[in-house]
């Protein structure tokens, strides 16, 4: 198995900053407690980011509205080079698609946007992966998702639940999951040790990680 092929993609050191701004002030702070949630910082519109080439433009990583708002013109003084996420359903606003670096309806799929933007990832074709009715990961950015929740895992446990996840009932030796973790013998165990620890975490209702005496570690969905 040649795992070189996996993206390797860098561990998130700071929260991603987002601005945004939706149709509705109900909606918006909605929206801004659960991304919040997720591990970034959010950012509400002020007349501060309205002045043009504002310095506070370029402490944000991307910017979340609607399709409908971003065809208004309201963020035309903000860098074209920060990304516009477009959130949200909005059949009528389907045509203005070039307004938006990525769109989705999807919280999960919008989260992973707003990390791919921290780290300049260039791709926003991030497809969510759902495993079962609670449990979805994003391969592409190695994130783990228990239902809209972002579960927090260091980088080396987020590529291994992914790529384990690739593969259920597979069972990966211990050197195949040091060699996918990039890490020593005592990190990988500890690695599944405290994967299964966030998941109970988040009240997961079942085990999915499972050992084999010494030999090694398989992921299971039943």
């Amino acid at each position: 198995m040649n795992y070189c092929r996996f993206p390797v993609v860098a561990p998130f050191t700071t929260l991603p900053r987002a601005l945004l701004h939706l149709s509705d002030s109900a909606e918006t702070e909605k929206y801004r407690r659960i991304i919040a949630s997720n591990r970034c910082r959010v950012f509400p519109l002020s007349k501060a980011l309205l002045t043009p080439c504002a310095p506070e433009h370029y402490r944000l990583d991307c910017i979340v509205s609607s399709l409908e708002v971003l065809d208004m013109g309201v963020f035309d003084t903000f860098p074209d080079s920060l990304p516009r996420l477009a959130f949200g359903a909005d059949v009528q606003a389907v045509r203005r698609a070039d307004l938006a670096a990525g769109q989705t309806d999807d919280l999960r799929a919008l989260i992973s946007m707003i990390y791919a933007a921290s780290i300049h990832q260039p791709s926003f074709d991030l497809s969510v992966c759902e495993l079962d009715s609670d449990l979805a990961v994003v391969r592409e950015l190695s994130l783990v998702f228990w239902r809209n929740k972002l579960i927090r895992l260091h980088a080396a446990e987020r590529k291994i639940f992914c790529l384990l996840s690739m593969w259920p009932g597979r069972t990966f030796e211990w050197p195949e999951i040091i060699e996918i973790g990039g890490c020593d013998p005592a990190t990988a165990y500890t690695c599944i040790a405290r994967m299964r620890t966030a998941l109970r975490n988040v009240n997961a209702d079942k085990e999915y990680f499972f050992t084999i005496g010494g030999r090694g570690v398989f992921f299971d969905l039943s």
